[in-house]
């Protein structure tokens, strides 16, 4: 475990991290001054002085010469194959428009190659409990594939635009019909008919969900 970093130096080292794994360098000390909102590049290399000192990076000569040597379970993963970091779209239903609600992004986040296995994907949060029995509740992040469901596919969690939020359900075909199941009896289920206007869309397939995220104000 590395030293103790200040609030500045974690910030730094966070976002050091992130460059090199989306950019496969490290950012040059202008880029870093930009970034962190520092007004001089003698305030950024006292931090990359620090960070150095504290065995976090190691410096080379050039102008993007900064190494990270320390690594821990937050920081993003470098390299290559199921070791590359992926951005995927936060994303949530515009409340402020009328009708129809269209999706609109909220946010990043980082997933790895390997969580994503290369798909199209979008994160969202569970906006109810309707799938609790399965282990799945309100406020949790879910990552979902972009794409149609088969009918062929039975009881795959789906990720829904019910018009009012997004929420996960089972997805099934009977009778031609789309019919999205909750395992929380109180929710009523959905049907899709063929052909029918509805506000309810089935987004994709859920491939990943995460209790561990919680926004704390």
């Amino acid at each position: 475990m590395g030293a103790v970093l200040t609030e500045a130096q974690n910030k730094c080292f966070n976002f050091l991290a992130r460059y090199e794994a989306e950019f496969r360098r490290s950012p040059s000390v202008r880029e870093i001054a930009a970034a962190l909102g520092y007004r001089s590049t003698n305030a950024v290399a006292q931090v990359l002085d620090a960070l150095e000192a504290k065995a976090y990076i190691k410096r080379r000569k050039g102008m993007r010469g900064i190494d990270i040597v320390h690594r821990d379970e937050f920081a993003p993963l470098v390299g290559s194959g199921q070791e590359r970091l992926v951005a995927v779209p936060v994303m949530q239903l515009d409340i402020f428009q009328k009708g129809d609600k269209p999706l609109v992004q909220r946010g990043i986040l980082y997933f790895t190659h390997f969580e994503t296995e290369g798909r199209d994907c979008f994160a969202m949060l569970a906006g109810d409990d309707g799938m609790d029995k399965s282990g799945l509740l309100k406020g949790d992040l879910v990552l979902v594939e972009t794409r149609p469901i088969a009918e062929t596919e039975k009881g795959v969690l789906v990720g829904v635009s019910d018009g009012e939020s997004l929420i996960v359900r089972e997805h099934r075909f009977v009778n031609g019909r789309v019919n999205l199941l909750a395992s929380n009896r109180s929710y009523m289920e959905k049907v899709i008919k063929p052909d029918e206007k509805t506000s309810v869309k089935v987004l994709g397939a859920v491939i990943l969900s995460m209790r561990r995220y919680r926004k704390i104000s």
